[in-house]
């Protein structure tokens, strides 16, 4: 994986969300070689106390904190891509990308854009949300947004 922000250090409890698995930092790689800590921006390898191998996917973030959203709804200042010929309304399915994490949703409102997601996503409201339309046979990049409101399953303190 990589550190996006601050610093992860050997013997760190952290949090894997959006499954909420509290988890122990008991060591870390970098280039194949141990170290004590990893400063972002840094690509790292680390061994964890408290999950298995099966119990993490991709796009799952490690996390510390108050740091990251879980959200089941939110609402995007939505800008429609314009080559993207075909429209959108209420009910419609599109797909959601926030990083690496690709989840299905739906339209609940058009005007904002409101999406109710099938499964949560772990994202800060700074990130930029992508909504794709796999179906369309030409442009399948409906248009991106960033979020004006989330609304949180849980949060992890």
């Amino acid at each position: 994986g990589r550190v996006i922000s601050g610093v992860v250090t050997r013997y760190q409890n952290l949090t894997i969300l959006p499954q909420g698995i509290p988890v122990t930092v008991k060591s870390i790689q970098m280039h194949d070689d141990p170290v004590e800590e990893a400063e972002s921006p840094a690509r790292v390898g680390l061994s964890l106390k408290g999950v298995t191998p099966g119990e993490i996917r991709r796009g799952d973030v490690i996390c510390e904190g108050d740091l990251e959203c879980v959200g089941a709804e939110l609402e995007l200042d939505f800008r429609k891509n314009p080559f993207h010929a075909d429209g959108y309304s209420e009910n419609q399915g599109c797909l959601v990308s926030v990083g690496l994490q690709i989840r299905a949703a739906r339209f609940l409102m058009t005007d904002p854009v409101v999406l109710a997601l099938e499964k949560p996503v772990v994202c800060r409201r700074s990130d930029v949300v992508t909504l794709l339309r796999p179906e369309s046979k030409t442009v399948r990049i409906l248009g991106s947004g960033r979020m004006t409101r989330l609304e949180r399953d849980h949060t992890v303190r």
